[in-house]
């Protein structure tokens, strides 16, 4: 049995006056090639990683399948990464919402020491999950993605 290749594309731009093509090949990896100073750059999240000279044409598309694959291993790299950070952000906000149950249980048996103890622990808690989710970058991306597939 065969196993399924990943099908590459990717979108190009022609910029006539600058004498310039880009290639998109995701939100992140871009390849630009001066047609006229015969000069490629590639470029991962608008930081140029790699410049080529007077590279022949054959050696062009081997350059660009190259970085489609690039482009496609880092895609699925940073979903995995997203997934991850979601499945952290659930379970900082179980966390958070045991924390929460724990503040409004009621338990007179306990001294005011102990009780306000308790309390103010449970409230450390909520505000260590609520700032670990917003000062994490990318748990802080995993909550706005899961924010923008509730409201979708």
């Amino acid at each position: 049995m065969a196993t399924k290749q990943p099908t590459y594309n990717w979108d190009t731009q022609f910029n006539t006056a600058n004498n310039t093509m880009t290639h998109t090949f995701s939100k992140r990896v871009q390849a630009v090639a001066n047609i006229k100073k015969g000069e490629v750059l590639v470029k991962v999240d608008g930081n140029t990683v790699n410049a080529y000279y007077g590279m022949p044409v054959k050696e062009y598309e081997a350059l660009l399948l190259g970085v489609e694959q690039y482009a496609y291993k880092l895609e699925r790299k940073d979903r995995l990464k997203m997934l991850l950070a979601k499945v952290a952000v659930y379970i900082i906000v179980s966390v958070a919402i045991l924390a929460f149950m724990a503040l409004a249980g009621e338990n007179d048996s306990l001294p005011i020491g102990w009780f306000a103890a308790q309390k103010a622990a449970c409230f450390a808690v909520m505000g260590g999950c609520y700032y670990s989710i917003k000062r994490t970058p990318v748990l802080a991306a995993a909550w706005r993605d899961i924010d923008n597939d509730t409201k979708a």
